[in-house]
């Protein structure tokens, strides 16, 4: 897995200002819940937010547009990290 600069930046400053003993997860198991998570939301927004999405009646037609194309901008992102 190829971690951005950011989440790099991130994880160094955690694990150098967290007492490691302390920590609940440790910094591969985190990788991992990341990883999962990732996975898992990138699963919904292909399959189920776009048909909720779709039938809410609800949302303006032009809101629904700016969700696909957030959607799809998610998606993209989500592929680029994984």
């Amino acid at each position: 897995m190829i971690l951005s600069e950011s989440n790099k930046s991130v994880l160094r400053a955690i694990t150098t200002h967290v007492d490691p003993s302390l920590s609940v997860f440790s910094v591969e198991e985190q990788l991992f819940y990341n990883k999962v998570c990732r996975i898992l939301i990138s699963q919904f927004l292909r399959s189920d937010h776009i048909l909720i999405l779709l039938t809410n009646t609800k949302i303006s037609k032009t809101k629904k547009t700016d969700h696909l194309k957030m959607n799809r901008y998610l998606l993209s992102k989500l592929k680029d990290e994984s």
